[in-house]
């Protein structure tokens, strides 16, 4: 059962450092757009 939590909630969290790291990724790109396209 600790096992369990443990593992469930490292999923959680390399889930949300994904989500983070997309969400970082795309803001990255819309100003590098912004700034070299203009």
């Amino acid at each position: 059962m600790t096992g369990a939590g443990a593992s469930s909630s490292l999923h959680a969290h390399s889930k949300q450092q994904m989500v983070n790291s997309v969400t970082g990724f795309i803001m990255a790109s819309n100003v590098g757009g912004k700034y070299n396209f203009k």
